[in-house]
This record gives C-alpha cells, sequence and structure tokens, in this order.
C-alpha cells in the first residue's frame, strides 16, 4: 500500500480502518474540509471547533491522547511513502515497512529533514522513530551541522532533535580555511547528533574524504564535534592510508570564537608567546574571517545571529544590548590587546574608533606600550631600542557637507617597534598545540625613518543668506604638518623635528555686487524659408549656400549688467629645525593675494557685449637662502574686452596699470631696492592688444572660417590671415602672419597644414616657411612635420611614423631631420624606433619596446594545462646616450595541470647600466649583456651582487596536488629597509599540506639573514 501523505482528501476518510488515523485526519483537517466531513455525515455546525468535537463523538474517538504540532510548536511529521502500514487503536504506535519515506517539517522551517529506510517504528505519543535497514537521513538546511547520515539502525527524536545511529557515515560539504569545497565524511559505530544547538558525538569514529578507505584519516576513540565546531577527541591518530604518522591520547581545539581571542605557540624571534585581544564593544576589523580555522569552518554552522563576548565563548545573543547596537550602527568599536614574548618581553595597548553625528565625526586611537627585556640605555647607534618601547596614531576626522578635516599624530620609540609588535596573531590557531612555529603576519616590514604629524582640512562655508553679495566662500586647501626623523640628535638616537609647515593655506571669495539681466525673444526666419529664397536651380548640392546667423541659433538675445568680484588668498609658511629646535629667522614664507573685479554689460548679447576687469596682485616673499631674501610686489592689471558676436568681431586690450616692488639684499640691514612703474601706453605696460574677426559660412556638407587677428599698437603690431577648410575627415588650415620691421609690415612666417581622418587610415601634414630668414635658397627656409597612421586586420596591427624635417635648421644644417620615428603595435606589444640627422646620413637615435599584458592564458589538452602569462616591461635604448638607457621589467608565469601540478614564477627587476656594456672601442656588445644578466641569476654564488640587474621582488612556489595532499615548494624574496640599509632578504619553504584541514601540515621555512640561512619555522 503506497500513501502519497498522511494527509489525505475528505474523500478517502472512510477507507481508514482505525480511530488513530481518524483522529489524526480530524486534528489536522482545515476549516473547509471539516465543513465537508460535517455534511458528508449530517452534522450541523458552523464553528471548526464545535464540528471537530463533533466528529470525535460521531467515531468515538478519545482524542485527548493525540499531542497537536501546533500546541508543540516543534515539528509536523508527513508520511510520504510506505508500502505496508500496520496502526493499533489501543495505542500511538504506527508500523510502515518497504521503501519508506517520512518527513519532519519544524515550524518556521523551509527545508523538511527526510528519513529513507525499509522499516520504520513511530511513537507518536513520546515522539520517537526508529529505523532500519538501508536508512538515510537527510538534513538540507542552511545551518545544518550535517546534511546526510547513513546507518543500520536510527533512532530520531524529533521533538528535541536527537539523532541516535549505529555503524553510520555522515557527509557534510564545507568550505576550509582556503575557500575550497571539501567533502567530509565520518563514519562511526554508534553516532549521536543533537540538532538543536547541540553537538555530534562518535564512538570508534574516522574522518576523510571518502566514504571508503580513504587515503588520509583521523581516527579516535571518541569524537566530539560541539556546537560552533569546538572539537574533542580521545586515543587519536592520523592515519595516511593504514599507516599512524601521529597519535595523541586528548586533544581540545576550541572551534568558536572564545572570549579574548587566545593566540599562543612559539617562533624564532619571539619565543613562545601568548597573545589576547579583548573586544569590550562594537566589532574589531582586524579579525578577518580567513584568521578561522578549517576545523571551524568545516565543523561549524553559518551564524544567523549575531554574536558578543560571554564569560568563555562567544554566543549568539539574537538581541543585541544597547551600547552593542549603538556600536554597530555607527560602526564603533574598543579593543584592548595584551600579549606576552619569551624573547620580545610585555606589550598591552588599545584601538578604538568612535563616531558621531550619523559618522560625520570620526575619533581614532591607537596606543601600545612594551617592556623589552633586551634593550639598551642610552640608543648610541641607529640599531639600538630602549627598554621601554611605544607607538601610538591619534587622529580626527570631520566630513560634513560644509567642512573635511583629517588630523593624524603618531608616535614611535624607535624605527622597528611597529614591525616587532604591529604584527600580532589575533585568532586561535589549531597548529600552536603541535609544537609548530608561528607565522606572523608582515604588514609592517620596513623601518620608520620618519614620520608627520599632519592636519589637511578643506571648508566650504554656507552663503545662502549672503547671496547673491558671497555666492562662495571655500577654504579649499588648510594644511599643517610637522615631519620628525630618526637620527643622532647628541647625546643618542632619536626622532628628531626636522621641518614644519605652518600654515599652508589657501582661501578663494566670490560674490556678484550687482546683477541684472533679461531675455528678449527673438523671431528668426527657419533654415528652410533661408534656403529656399537664396536657393538656385542652376548650381549643384555642394554649391548651395546657407545663410548663418553667425550667432546662437536658439531665437533669445540678453540683455545685462552685472559687477562681481572675487578674491583669492595663498600663503606658504616652512619653517626648518636643527636638532630639533625650529629656526624662526630662517623661515620660508610667500603670501600671493589676488583680486577680481569685473563689469558686465550688453544692451543685447547677440549685438554687442562689453567687459572690464580690474586684477590687484599682492605678493610678499621672505627665504632666508637667497640674495634677495625679502621682496614685496604690488600690481595692478587690466583687461577690457568688446565683442560684436553677429560678425564675429572682437577686440582685446590687457594692461598693467601700476607696478611696486621692494626687494632687500644680504647683508641685513642693507637699503633695499625700490621699482615703482606708472602707466603709460607703451609695451610695457600694455600686453595685449588686438583685433580679432572670426565666422564660420557652411557651403553645402562642408564649412569654410576665415578669421584675421591684429595686433595693434604698442605691442608690435602684426596681422595674421588665416582661413580653415573642413569637409567630413577632409580639414585645410593655412596662415601668413605679417609683423611690423622698420616701421612697415612684413611678412613673418606662412604655415599650412593637412589632416585627413579615418579609421583606418589616418594622415597630417604641417609646413611652415619663415620669410625673415636671409638664404641661399628659398627651400631652406621651409619646415616639415607629419604623421602617418595605418591600421590592418580589424585594428589588430597599427603602424606608425612620424617625422620632423628642416631644410636647413638655425644651427646650419642642411636637410635635417629632427626625428623621423616608426611605431608599431599589436596587442600587448609596441616597439618604437627613432632615428634622427641629415637626410643621407640618419643615426639611430633610440629604440623603445614596451610590452603590457596581464592574464594571458593558453589552455590545450583538453583544456586540463594552462599557462597564464603577465608582463609589465620597458626598454629604452639610446645609441647616442649610453648613460640614459634604461630596463624594467614585471613579469609572473603561472603552468597548471589540472588536479597534478601548479608553478608559479613572479619578478621584479631594473636595470640603468647599460653604460657597462660597451667595448674598449665604443661599440655595444651584447655578450656582456647576457653574461650580466646570467650574473642576475646566481643565487648560490656572489654573482647577483655583481650585476646591473636590480631584483628587487622574486617568487618561486610550485604545488604538487595529490588526492588527499598537496607538497608545496617556494622561494621568495624581496628588498627590505633595515638598520638604514637596503637588503636583499631571501626565503625558501617546503610544505606538506592536507587539503581538507590545511592546518594540518608538515612545514620547514628558512630566511637568509646577514648572509646566514636561519631557520624560522618547524614541523
Amino acid at each position: 500500500m503506497i500513501l502519497a501523505l498522511l494527509i489525505l482528501g475528505s474523500q478517502f476518510l472512510y477507507a481508514q480502518d482505525t480511530s488513530l488515523l481518524l483522529a489524526l485526519r480530524i486534528e489536522r483537517a482545515s476549516d473547509e474540509e471539516l465543513i465537508e466531513m460535517a455534511e458528508l455525515r449530517g452534522i450541523k455546525a458552523d464553528n471548526p471547533a464545535a464540528i471537530r468535537e463533533a466528529l470525535y463523538e460521531y467515531h468515538s474517538i478519545e482524542h485527548s491522547r493525540i499531542t497537536s504540532d501546533v500546541e508543540d510548536g516543534s515539528y509536523r511529521l508527513e508520511i510520504t511513502q510506505a508500502r505496508i502500514m500496520h496502526t493499533n487503536a489501543d495505542s500511538s504506535l504506527l508500523t510502515l515497512s518497504g521503501d519508506v519515506i517520512v518527513s519532519f517539517i519544524g515550524e518556521g522551517k523551509q527545508e523538511p529533514k527526510q528519513l529513507r529506510a525499509q522499516n520504520v517504528l513511530i511513537d507518536l505519543s513520546h515522539t520517537l522513530l526508529t529505523a532500519s535497514g538501508s536508512v538515510l537521513f537527510e538534513d538540507k538546511g542552511a545551518d545544518a551541522a550535517l546534511q546526510s547520515i547513513e546507518g543500520s539502525i536510527v533512532t530520531f527524536d524529533w521533538s528535541d532533535e536527537t539523532l541516535t545511529i549505529s555503524g553510520a557515515t555522515t557527509k557534510s560539504d564545507r568550505k576550509n580555511s582556503e575557500d575550497e569545497n571539501v567533502s567530509i565524511y565520518t563514519s562511526g559505530s554508534l553516532i549521536t547528533y543533537q540538532g538543536a544547538g547541540g553537538g555530534i558525538y562518535y564512538q570508534d569514529g574516522q574522518i576523510g574524504t571518502r566514504a571508503e578507505d580513504p587515503l588520509s584519516s583521523i581516527r579516535a576513540d571518541r569524537l566530539s564535534f560541539l556546537s560552533g565546531g569546538d572539537l574533542m577527541v580521545h586515543d587519536a591518530a592520523l592515519y595516511l592510508g593504514r599507516v599512524p604518522v601521529f597519535w595523541t591520547p586528548f586533544f581540545f581545539f576550541p572551534g568558536n570564537q572564545m572570549v579574548g581571542n587566545p593566540a599562543l605557540g612559539f617562533t624564532s624571534d619571539r619565543g613562545m608567546f601568548v597573545s589576547t585581544t579583548w573586544e569590550i564593544y562594537g566589532s574589531y576589523p582586524k579579525f578577518e574571517e580567513s584568521d578561522q580555522s578549517s576545523i571551524t569552518k568545516l565543523l561549524s554552522s553559518p551564524d544567523e545571529w549575531p554574536k558578543s563576548p560571554g564569560k568563555v565563548l562567544y554566543t549568539n545573543t539574537g538581541e543585541l544590548s544597547a551600547v552593542q547596537s549603538w556600536a554597530k550602527e555607527t560602526d564603533s568599536y574598543l579593543t584592548f590587546f595584551f600579549d606576552a614574548y619569551e624573547n620580545a618581553g610585555l606589550h598591552a595597548g588599545y584601538d578604538s574608533k568612535t563616531t558621531f553625528f550619523s559618522k560625520r565625526i570620526t575619533f581614532n586611537s591607537l596606543s601600545a606600550f612594551a617592556l623589552y627585556p633586551l634593550g639598551t640605555s642610552p640608543i648610541t647607534l641607529y640599531s639600538d631600542v630602549g627598554y621601554n618601547r611605544y607607538y601610538l596614531n591619534q587622529g580626527i576626522k570631520l566630513d560634513t557637507s560644509w567642512a573635511k578635516l583629517d588630523i593624524s599624530m603618531p608616535l614611535y620609540s624607535d624605527p622597528k617597534v611597529l614591525s616587532l609588535y604591529g604584527n600580532r596573531l589575533t585568532s586561535f590557531s589549531f597548529d600552536a598545540l603541535l609544537g609548530k612555529n608561528q607565522e606572523f603576519p608582515r604588514t609592517y616590514t620596513s623601518d620608520i625613518t620618519g614620520y608627520t604629524w599632519k592636519m589637511k582640512g578643506s571648508f566650504s562655508l554656507p552663503t545662502s543668506t549672503l547671496s547673491p553679495y558671497i555666492s562662495s566662500l571655500t577654504i579649499s586647501n588648510l594644511e599643517a604638518d610637522a615631519l620628525f626623523k630618526w637620527q643622532d640628535d647628541g647625546p643618542a638616537f632619536s626622532y628628531v623635528l626636522q621641518q614644519m609647515h605652518l600654515p599652508l593655506f589657501s582661501l578663494n571669495l566670490q560674490g556678484t555686487l550687482l546683477d541684472y539681466s533679461s531675455t528678449n525673444p527673438k523671431t528668426s526666419e527657419s533654415k528652410e524659408s533661408v534656403e529656399e529664397k537664396e536657393r538656385d536651380i542652376l548650381l549643384p548640392e555642394a554649391y548651395k549656400i546657407i545663410l548663418d546667423n553667425g550667432g546662437d541659433s536658439s531665437g533669445e538675445s540678453e540683455k545685462l549688467i552685472s559687477l562681481s568680484y572675487s578674491l583669492d588668498q595663498r600663503l606658504t609658511h616652512t619653517l626648518d629645525a636643527t636638532l630639533g629646535v625650529i629656526d624662526w629667522d630662517e623661515a620660508y614664507l610667500y603670501s600671493l593675494t589676488k583680486g577680481t573685479v569685473k563689469l558686465n554689460a550688453s544692451p543685447n548679447t547677440k549685438l554687442f557685449t562689453i567687459s572690464s576687469e580690474l586684477l590687484p596682485q599682492l605678493t610678499f616673499l621672505e627665504d632666508q637662502s637667497k640674495s634677495i631674501y625679502k621682496s614685496y610686489a604690488y600690481q595692478l592689471f587690466n583687461v577690457n574686452t568688446v565683442a560684436v558676436p553677429s560678425i564675429g568681431l572682437t577686440y582685446t586690450l590687457s594692461q598693467r596699470l601700476y607696478r611696486y616692488q621692494e626687494n632687500h639684499e644680504k647683508p641685513l640691514g642693507s637699503p633695499g631696492e625700490i621699482i615703482k612703474q606708472k602707466y603709460s601706453f607703451d609695451d610695457e605696460s600694455v600686453t595685449v592688444h588686438q583685433v580679432r574677426y572670426q565666422q564660420s559660412f557652411p557651403l553645402g556638407e562642408a564649412t569654410i572660417t576665415p578669421s584675421i587677428t591684429a595686433s595693434l599698437y604698442p605691442v608690435r603690431p602684426s596681422l595674421l590671415p588665416s582661413l580653415k577648410y573642413s569637409f567630413g575627415p577632409l580639414t585645410l588650415s593655412s596662415s601668413l602672419l605679417f609683423s611690423e620691421y622698420e616701421s612697415s609690415l612684413r611678412k613673418d612666417s606662412l604655415k599650412s597644414s593637412f589632416s585627413y581622418t579615418t579609421r583606418p587610415l589616418s594622415v597630417s601634414l604641417s609646413g611652415s616657411y619663415d620669410f625673415t630668414r636671409t638664404l641661399a635658397s628659398w627651400e631652406e627656409a621651409m619646415h616639415l612635420e607629419g604623421t602617418v597612421k595605418e591600421q590592418f586586420f580589424s585594428s589588430f596591427l597599427t603602424l606608425s611614423q612620424r617625422f620632423s624635417f628642416s631644410f636647413l635648421t638655425s644651427e646650419g644644417k642642411p636637410n635635417y631631420f629632427d626625428y623621423f620615428t616608426y611605431d608599431a603595435a599589436i596587442p600587448h606589444l609596441k616597439v618604437t624606433y627613432a632615428l634622427k640627422g641629415e637626410a643621407s646620413d640618419l643615426q639611430s637615435e633610440k629604440l623603445q619596446v614596451d610590452i603590457a599584458g596581464k592574464d594571458i592564458q593558453l589552455r590545450w589538452w583538453k583544456r586540463r594545462i594552462a599557462l597564464t602569462l603577465g608582463i609589465d616591461s620597458s626598454l629604452k635604448f639610446f645609441y647616442q646616450d649610453r648613460y640614459a638607457s634604461s630596463f624594467s621589467i614585471t613579469t609572473s608565469a603561472r603552468l597548471q595541470i589540472a588536479e597534478f601540478l601548479d608553478i608559479t614564477l613572479a619578478a621584479k627587476s631594473t636595470n640603468t647600466g647599460f653604460f657597462h656594456y660597451y667595448n674598449d672601442d665604443e661599440t655595444f656588445s651584447y655578450s656582456l649583456l647576457w653574461e650580466d644578466l646570467l650574473r642576475s641569476f646566481d643565487f648560490s654564488g656572489d654573482g647577483r651582487y655583481n650585476t646591473q640587474f636590480n631584483l628587487s621582488e622574486l617568487s618561486i612556489v610550485m604545488v604538487h596536488d595529490l588526492e588527499d595532499w598537496s607538497l608545496n615548494c617556494k622561494y621568495s624574496g624581496s628588498v627590505v629597509l633595515s638598520n638604514n640599509q637596503y637588503s636583499w632578504v631571501p626565503t625558501v619553504s617546503v610544505y606538506l599540506t592536507w587539503n581538507t584541514i590545511p592546518e594540518l601540515d608538515v612545514e620547514e621555512t628558512w630566511t637568509q639573514d646577514n648572509s646566514v640561512w636561519r631557520r624560522s619555522s618547524s614541523s
């Protein structure tokens, strides 16, 4: 007998043989079903509760013994499938057999728990279920600790989600700390699973990545996985195949985040250590998810509720306290930390961030102090450090719509304090309990040779109440800083004040004192009507003339009169210090005050506009390092412009009305030099005096633009007529300059240009002719410049040529190319070759090769082998100047063979010493270049110290993937600043890691320090 559901339609009610099933059916029936049941039995009642009681009485059922799932608030049992079902009317027992499928749907749960078995015994009154025969229990909920369990005999109490399995194997799909998908199979002779926040307990347990015969596994007499990932094992061993390689009688790993976040272990430079980090309120951002171990990730359930510190562990609180809610809303936090190191002493401090007014004001504070047992006093050498060490960084940040301010004030006891104490462990480490050395973060590696106290801000003050008289008042830059350097100040080394800027200041003020404008609508004939009037039926369309109004086609004009002003102020004040003492007498002070008063007037903006601008300027400069150590200057400028837009006519007069300057020379006390210059209409006061006409006329689909510019007395008179013609991609232009010579205008220079631009071809050519030169032949006064660019194969290949040619240079060189350049470019590669010299004897000038490519990937052999290349390189080789050549390269290559091998190579190198590769006869030697290149890869001898190729970074990583394990071999090196010297620090590491739990690994790491290889990590 197969049942789709225990909840059947009303038409099958009479087919049930037992009062128990009838009671269940009545109890779970909906209101519509109850009404239908009552009508079939002739029961008259409208209230569903009354109908249910009448049905119980009709069938003589004592319903008080049936427990309602709704009252229970826990689970609803559904029988999805069974071949045979037996019930007992005198008890709550139900027996199912034959491909049984039973579901448990929890209140508020979307995914049901499902059990499959051959035989199932259900005790409804005690919420117990016992299954046997190929039992499979599945829990597809997102928060489930186990997704599936297979066993021979299973007992499940769905009221408290307690599951007991005999001879079972469980499976869970999770991500480890490397963010890799892992399937975990855990088996045991007896398993107890408490789903509602409980744990999983295994008798004779085994953990592996295979259900049967795992290549690697952990076996234990008892395994206990508590909620959150806590692990306790008794009598456990790590096996490779069937061979045990490590055994421990008892081990506890806290997968839950512990209060205080303890980290303990051993390092070669710090010795044994204990570090604790205590969150008082808020979430500390330096706790990264990557710090979570693989065991925690693999065995813990996802947290849907926020956690807060409890007595021992972080717990799911459901609701946050008032302080924690405020901290979360404002992104604030306060964290204390305490560390104890065997070789580095005691270290304590706090880190906090507090925001106010919707995060507009932020206070950042970091303070830490340490007692260093290996310190010295006094600090007489650069590398010495004291007994009391500290680092602090206090900051305030203001971010509003009208003001931005950022203040930071760091403070350090010595250059190495941050690299030692700032790199901290903030999470519990699994392999620390196995005696393995810890790898600390490397956020801070270089020495702090100096630091700066800095304040920087900008302000845009509200001016709406004073508008338009003050339309804008901004302080674009308000900055003050103090620079401290680590140096010997006499008795000992310390951070000494070097320089101060007090302040750097920029202010801008703008406003309008008078503003009157009005807009007049203007009616004009449409373009089509004008065309109709001017059309000549005998002319082709290309010669059809269209009249242009020469101005704005909007049809509106404006009359206006306005008087506006602006004020700019800049101030730079720099103070130098000697041994920390500020020298106020040797200060550098620069001040510039510049104002503008501008009058605009127009009776009709399309016909006539006039503007006049006064620009006062006041300058003060004091620099004691110069012979003229102090200077004052006041100048007043005036710019006048008159324009007639309708005909394209503009008149401009720019002049200096007054100048006063006072210079003071050393020695101090010497009489100053005073320069006064009053206005006169001459070339010293007038800088621009010109009239310009320019107008564009459509000519069919082309446009022709004539213009003429005349410079007038008192500046040097000149006349510049020009003409420009544009038609699609074609542009032609020419201009002829006439300049005054011996009281008459004479031809000065002629300039012409031609350009044609399309997608596959672009050509431009320009030429000039100098009439002022007296030469034997007319063509010697010509100068040509040109560019040709071609694109082929859908722009895959681009070729271009550029040249600059003079028939006779000013130095007297005939037929001379200032440059002749060839460019060839394809994706990721560009080659430039430049020549220079006389046309009959061109000399190579420069060869430049640029390669740029990122993640260039090639795949073959069914895409299982991949080669990924990345390169950014530039070679600049100068044939004439050997000292200017240079080479730089940053490259990476990665070879991947799926499920077998992964090799990565990355390097960064530069070379600026190409002048070493020349023979005695001054010819370049490629053999010397290649020999030097080979020396740069000599890591066993001293070759890399005697090469011009400066390798700043190198990393070689090889990973051999096995099914359960990975063999990693890595070489890395970088240039590190230590003790005020740059040195190459290489590191070699080899480690074997279990892919399931990467924390279980065997590692050896060696680092070279002062030419001595030191073991920095042990297995």
